[in-house]
């Protein structure tokens, strides 16, 4: 009677575990909902193309992949990641061409997902506006 006692626990024990790697695992089914790029023309005959692609894992967890080209030089990425912590705290990670991260915190109400449209979707679509030059800019909403 007590080795099916143990047994049990030993199998329900496996059971739980195993439950706590899947979330994980659906983690990595990263849906892409957005992309986009500038052509940004500056004086004397140069240019840079400003790229993205935006991933998002239910409404908690937005990856932003951003890639910058120079005219005649290496292509240049940083990733960004939004992710919800709490209620009111929004989590931002920032990987510049996968060396290091900047990590902050925002006070936030809104998901990652709201975020990013609301906020930082907004802001990528001004770049020329900012930068000054002028450019063609080629968008594309998946999903809203």
């Amino acid at each position: 009677m007590r080795k099916n006692i143990l047994l049990i626990t030993a199998i329900l024990s496996m059971f739980v575990f195993g439950l706590q790697l899947v979330e994980p695992a659906a983690a990595a089914s990263l849906k892409q909902v957005d992309h986009g790029s500038y052509k940004i023309n500056v004086p004397h005959n140069y240019y840079f193309i400003y790229s993205w692609k935006t991933y998002q894992y239910k409404t908690s967890y937005v990856k932003i992949k951003i890639y910058v080209k120079f005219k005649g030089q290496k292509t240049q990425t940083m990733t960004t990641t939004l992710r919800k912590e709490s209620k009111y705290i929004l989590q931002v990670r920032e990987f510049y061409n996968k060396k290091w991260a900047v990590t902050y915190y925002i006070p936030e109400k809104r998901t990652a997902a709201q975020y990013y449209w609301r906020v930082v979707r907004p802001s990528m679509l001004g770049q020329d506006v900012i930068i000054g030059g002028s450019g063609t800019v080629t968008s594309n909403a998946i999903k809203h």
